[in-house]
């Protein structure tokens, strides 16, 4: 670590530094008061998102164990085969504070549903539920991706916060106090030798 130069040059820098500091603290404060409001809003999407995505698991298990007393397990294999659907999924980002939170597209080719077999409410059924479970599950994994990217860069901004709250503040403060100390210290001997020169010279005069 670099000794402190007892100079009012270093005095200066310091000040500028601390007001740097100060204003990076400001804004790092701000990011944070964002993120974690952020973060309440992804938690609350999250929690709703998850019951839907299980309700939609409680209703496909429903519907295809009703198809199933139907149609034979190839049968229903069928199905599926032939109703396969065509997607897309592309991620783009939210940019939140310098933070970049992932944004899924999910996009596939509505069709009608076909049926190698005779048509049946049930299928149909199925088709809906599946698809639709679908969505639900890229909407839940987009959640919970943003949660976990949102929840490194909180945790390495509070420590940057923290830092600058408890030891580059402090440190630069107490540098500026120091060094303004010293150079009133400076000051006082100074003067006190000029004057302690002056005497001298005055009774040097004095006496010749």
């Amino acid at each position: 670590m670099a000794e402190v130069q007892f100079t009012r040059m270093e005095a200066l820098r310091l000040k500028n530094k601390l007001k740097l500091a100060k204003k990076g603290h400001k804004v790092l404060k701000k990011k944070m008061d964002v993120l974690v409001m952020t973060l309440f809003d992804i938690l609350k999407r999250l929690k709703g998102k998850q019951e839907v995505v299980l309700k939609g698991i409680r209703e496909a298990e429903k519907a295809l164990k009703l198809a199933s007393l139907q149609y034979t397990e190839a049968e229903l294999m069928i199905f599926a085969k032939y109703n396969q659907l065509t997607y897309q999924l592309t991620a783009e980002e939210k940019n939140i504070m310098g933070v970049k939170i992932p944004q899924f597209k999910f996009q596939y080719q509505e069709k009608v549903p076909y049926y190698p077999f005779l048509r049946s409410m049930k299928i149909d059924k199925i088709i809906k539920i599946y698809r639709g479970l679908i969505l639900s599950l890229v909407e839940l994994a987009e959640i919970q991706v943003s949660l976990k990217v949102l929840l490194q860069d909180l945790k390495k901004t509070k420590r940057r916060v923290n830092a600058l709250d408890h030891i580059i503040i402090p440190k630069i403060e107490s540098d500026i106090k120091l060094i303004l100390q010293k150079l009133d210290e400076m000051e006082r001997e100074n003067f006190i030798k000029l004057k302690v020169l002056k005497d001298a010279a005055e009774k040097q005069e004095a006496s010749s």
